[in-house]
């Protein structure tokens, strides 16, 4: 079987343990994509990691020594201290670098992608290494309960420094469409950069390594921008889209519910806030089930799921599951982004309010539509 080799001598790594996290680059032939994880240990700051494997991976090497401890005990990996490295099988990569106090500085030789990586990450890696001195001061402040304005101007100083890498990598895309370098960037980027760029990019670049992650990500920004305009349309005293979805009872359609006020719940099993919510949701359900329908419509998950989390919760009023194709998710037409969201709709389906969240204000129109009544 081929393997992946990569030889590395890094100065201030010692005899430090490393841990190794790779994952195969999705291709039409390869839909196998769990990152797999091990560990090794460096003598000297020397080690030497042979992959096993016939897909191209993309592996991070950590040193335990680079992994900071929060003040609540979960750890915080510096993306900084890590090495990054494209491997396909028969490469011979050798690593020269060096661990410095707030980043990893090193260089690859082996082959054009990670010599060309490493030279674009030399440019930036310093000043946006900052960052991390950034967030384990903002974790001090937030763990003591800090200045709540100047965590916040923290926050905006590290996603500053950190702008400084996706700019470096935004104008290396630019400047090398046939490169299979510029499809990594560009993952990283914005959506309306990557809804730009992409098409810019070589044929070969586009069908090539980083092909089936490209089109997973224009995919999203497709179901992105179809969000972003059903928002500028799905506002109060309009009309809500009709929808016909399954239910547990066969198909069910928002037009059989005729002269009642309805509440549109789009939530998910995976949604701690949904869950959290479902107590409120049935004493509301209970106390104004007469003038109110309430339609659950499940998103982003199995049937299985689905099924089974109506159940577990003892979800009464009826439930249906959303479609995953982007043209008929009923999520994106409403222009839905976070969970819970909920609407309330009136007798002719005009929308009366809509609410993010888990939000006592949703309780509260809720009692002053049926007092008006």
């Amino acid at each position: 079987m081929a393997t992946h080799n990569i030889k590395a001598n890094i100065q201030g790594l010692g005899d430090d343990e490393i841990l190794v996290s790779y994952y195969p680059i999705l291709t039409p032939d390869d839909n196998s994509g769990d990152s797999v994880q091990d560990t090794l240990v460096a003598k000297e700051g020397y080690f030497t990691c042979n992959i096993p494997g016939a897909a191209p991976l993309m592996v991070y090497l950590m040193p335990k020594k680079a992994i900071y401890t929060r003040r609540d005990g979960s750890p915080y990996w510096a993306r900084e201290k890590a090495i990054i490295v494209l491997v396909k099988p028969g490469d011979k990569l050798e690593i020269e670098g060096e661990l410095k106090e707030l980043y990893m500085d090193y260089t690859v030789k082996g082959t054009e992608f990670n010599e060309q990586y490493t030279k674009v990450r030399k440019s930036y890696i310093e000043a946006v290494s900052e960052a991390v001195a950034v967030e384990l001061q903002l974790d001090t402040l937030i763990a003591n309960n800090g200045d709540k304005t100047l965590i916040n101007e923290l926050f905006q100083k590290r996603n500053r420094i950190k702008g400084i890498g996706g700019e470096a990598k935004l104008e290396y895309v630019k400047n090398n469409l046939n490169k299979d370098l510029a499809a990594y960037f560009l993952l990283d980027q914005s959506w309306e950069n990557l809804g730009k760029l992409y098409p810019a990019l070589a044929p070969d670049v586009r069908n090539g390594l980083f092909k089936t992650m490209l089109e997973s990500q224009l995919d999203t920004y497709d179901k992105y921008t179809k969000i972003q305009k059903a928002k500028q349309i799905i506002k109060e005293g309009e009309t809500a889209p009709e929808f016909k979805l399954p239910s547990l009872a066969g198909d069910f359609a928002l037009n059989t519910v005729k002269g009642r006020y309805i509440v549109l719940d789009f939530w998910g099993s995976w949604c701690a806030p949904c869950v959290k919510g479902f107590p409120k949701m049935k004493e509301y359900y209970s106390k104004y089930k007469g003038s109110i329908e309430f339609i659950g419509i499940d998103c982003n998950e199995t049937e299985e799921a689905w099924r089974t989390a109506v159940q577990k919760h003892e979800l009464l009023w009826p439930q249906v599951i959303d479609t995953s194709e982007t043209e008929a998710n009923v999520a994106v037409r409403y222009g839905v982004e976070a969970y819970p969201t909920k609407f309330i709709l009136d007798q002719d389906k005009k929308i009366i309010a809509k609410f993010i969240g888990e939000d006592d204000s949703f309780y509260k129109k809720l009692d002053e539509l049926m007092e008006a009544k």
